[in-house]
Order: structure tokens, then sequence, then C-alpha cells
């Protein structure tokens, strides 16, 4: 997955876009599962019975992938001392 380019980015700063293409190289990391999973949930807004369904997993499957990529983000996040400061959780 590449970082997104043109209007999204736009109004970052040099440093904001700089964090939002390491998390996305992290993002490019995780097993292609989790990570579409992860993408679908967090950056598309669908619910976990939608990704379930769109992806043909059960919503079991579905919420333990999405644990799994937020937990291997978490961790990577806060040893990134630029990520670390904008993670929420």
């Amino acid at each position: 997955m590449t970082a997104p380019s043109g209007n999204c980015s736009a109004g970052l700063d040099s440093e904001a876009r700089q964090a939002l293409a390491r998390f996305y190289k992290f993002l490019d990391t995780l097993p292609a599962e989790e990570r579409t999973v992860f993408v679908l949930r967090q950056i598309e807004g669908m619910d976990l019975h939608e990704i379930a369904v769109a992806i043909g997993m059960s919503l079991a499957t579905v919420k333990r992938r999405l644990s799994r990529a937020r937990n291997q983000l978490t961790s990577r996040i806060q040893v990134d001392s630029a990520l670390r400061p904008m993670h929420r959780g």
C-alpha cells in the first residue's frame, strides 16, 4: 500500500507527511489479511459485519485479525519518535 498523495496530504506539513509515509510503511509490513481488515475498518470506515461479508470471513476472524493488526501497529508506533505523539491509544 502506498501513502496517499495529492489532495489527501496537501494540507500537511513536511513532518506530518513524513510521519504518514512511515505509518504506511508499517502498514505494509502487516500480513495481507490483517492489513486488509485494518484498512477496511480504520480507513474506509466499514463496520465489522460489512468486512466479514465483503471478504468472506467469519466475524470472529475479522475481530482477531483487526486486533492483531492494531497490536502490531501500536508496537511499531510506540518506538517511532515521530509517530508516538500522534498515537491516541
